[in-house]
């Protein structure tokens, strides 16, 4: 028989919106891949899921929760306790905040095991020494207590490099969910970024390195799933769609859809603006993040306020959608830099 694993996200009311949950339908191929059942529960955080959890969790072999610092951390605290408290459950957390705060997260006494950067490796061996009462010292890319209470904090596993050996699992998710009104899907095709931003998770959690699928493995599985929900156009939400100028042009041709996506102002140029005008691209997103140089270099965007401006004259003559972001309050910031 097959042993579950229950994966859960939490939210809070104040996302009004719900976006997949790219990294537990990763981890979740690589168990099924080794022949565990996985089980994502992806919702709004209440009590009357948390009791519906709780009642599904029985039978678990462990509990996963996927983290992020922000005001869920509160739910999957408490969620994580009453899993202790009434099943007695063996509990994971993992994601960008448990990774970057390993040592504080796994002092919890909820909390039994961190997985350190991608789980796709570290999970499935994590999940099969539990099973077998093994050696947790020898699992790379995790953080436990051992049996004298002290933390340990293994090795980090490498990085994936070749994506398309892990798929999400988009049939264990309401996919209905994600699309809404406007049946658009947001989609996160590549890993990592190769800026160095200085206020990025980035710089640690992925190293600066960026992986991608492939074109046709994004392309394939955009069409199945277009034709199974009618699905109108895609977000690239990766944290660099464009680092490949030509497999980003490539997927976007070849799917022939609206599509949005974040781009450093750098990478526009007469050439690329005039390739994107001829594909369906509604709207891109540039993080500018102010308008001054000196604040910029702080930052370390190594961009000019002239590049934000030429991204923004080129967007606009060719008609492309542009949104620009921006953050104040950075540390050696003034007013007039604000002006």
């Amino acid at each position: 028989m097959k042993k579950k694993i229950l994966l859960v996200c939490l939210e809070t009311e104040d996302m009004p919106r719900l976006y997949p949950a790219f990294g537990l339908m990763y981890i979740a191929d690589a168990l099924i891949k080794k022949g565990y059942e996985a089980k994502i529960i992806h919702d709004y955080a209440s009590r009357e899921i948390f009791d519906s959890i709780i009642l599904d969790a029985q039978d678990a072999l462990l509990v996963g929760f996927t983290t992020k610092t922000s005001p869920r951390l509160k739910h999957i605290y408490e969620l994580s306790k009453r899993l202790k408290e009434v099943n007695k459950n063996v509990i994971v957390w993992g994601g960008v905040h448990a990774t970057l705060t390993a040592e504080d997260t796994i002092k919890n006494d909820f909390v039994d095991f961190v997985v350190l950067g991608e789980g796709e490796i570290s999970m499935p061996r994590l999940v099969e020494t539990i099973e077998n009462s093994g050696d947790f010292s020898k699992i790379k890319g995790i953080a436990f207590k051992d049996k004298n209470g002290k933390i340990v904090v293994n090795e980090q596993n490498e990085f994936i490099k070749n994506l398309d050996e892990f798929k999400p699992r988009w049939e264990l998710v309401d996919v209905e969910r994600y699309l809404g009104k406007s049946r658009e899907l947001v989609l996160i095709e590549s890993r990592g970024c190769p800026s160095r931003c200085s206020y990025c998770y980035n710089l640690s959690f992925n190293k600066r390195m960026w992986r991608a699928h492939s074109a046709d493995f994004v392309v394939d599985m955009v069409n199945e799933l277009r034709n199974k929900y009618e699905i109108n156009g895609v977000a690239f939400y990766s944290d660099n769609f464009v680092v490949n100028k030509k497999r980003a042009l490539e997927i976007v041709r070849r799917l022939n859809m609206h599509w949005s996506a974040e781009i450093r102002a750098d990478y526009f140029d007469e050439e690329f603006i005039k390739d994107i005008k001829e594909t369906k691209c509604k709207r891109l997103y540039i993080g500018a993040e102010s308008g001054s140089d000196k604040v910029l270099g702080i930052l370390k965007k190594d961009i000019k306020v002239k590049n934000i401006e030429n991204a923004v004259r080129l967007a606009r003559e060719s008609g492309v959608g542009i949104t620009c972001s921006f953050m104040i309050g950075i540390p050696g910031e003034t007013k007039d830099d604000r002006n």
